[in-house]
């Protein structure tokens, strides 16, 4: 069994890791190449053995950061169910993703707030454009079930329901069910859900 592949995917795998975390607490612009082959312990040249330029790097950061943070998310909005059944699979899959991957959220985060999107993080912005289009569906759903109100603006409640997966709204909270359970309820706030709806 030849190794080298093994070995240089590996070292591929730890330059998209490292650069994950540098990504999300400085930013792409906010990283130099240096600081990233510090990380991973190999010279600046090396990364050029897996990577033409820091925006492929950054391409594979969200390629890894899209398959993990969103593929729950559309699965759960798209599933059978009622209104409850589906917020509660939606808000899971969002909390448990970013709970098993600390990094994403604050990358994602600085991808939507970059503007214009350019590069990789325009496709962090169609996903969560797609993202949102799904979950006008589910408040829709809401409101023909009579746990919206009907005057339930549509666009602003998905907006403000899909920030707080953003924020961290139960910080002394450490397992990520107890976190779910905080983001459930954070969510049916911020939609309105009638008490007796749900």
């Amino acid at each position: 069994m030849d190794v080298a592949p093994v070995r240089k995917r590996s070292r591929r795998e730890q330059i998209v890791s490292a650069a994950r975390t540098l990504f999300a607490a400085s930013g792409v612009d906010g990283t130099s190449l240096a600081e990233l082959a510090d990380a991973v312990g190999v010279s600046k040249a090396a990364l050029f053995q897996y990577f033409s330029t820091k925006e492929e790097i950054y391409a594979a950061v969200v390629d890894e950061v899209l398959a993990a943070v969103t593929g729950d998310r559309f699965a759960a909005l798209r599933t059978e169910g009622d209104f409850d059944e589906r917020l509660v699979r939606f808000a899971d899959a969002a909390v448990l993703t970013f709970y098993a991957h600390p990094d994403a959220r604050r990358l994602v985060a600085r991808a939507l707030l970059e503007s214009p999107p350019r590069g990789p993080s325009s496709r962090i912005h169609a996903a969560f454009a797609a993202l949102i289009f799904e979950f006008r569906a589910l408040v829709m759903c809401g409101i023909a079930e009579g746990v919206l109100a009907p005057e339930t603006h549509v666009g602003q409640a998905c907006l403000s329901a899909l920030a707080i997966h953003f924020v961290d709204w139960a910080p002394g909270v450490r397992t990520a069910t107890s976190r779910a359970t905080a983001i459930r309820e954070q969510t049916r706030q911020i939609l309105g859900v009638r008490s007796g709806g749900v």
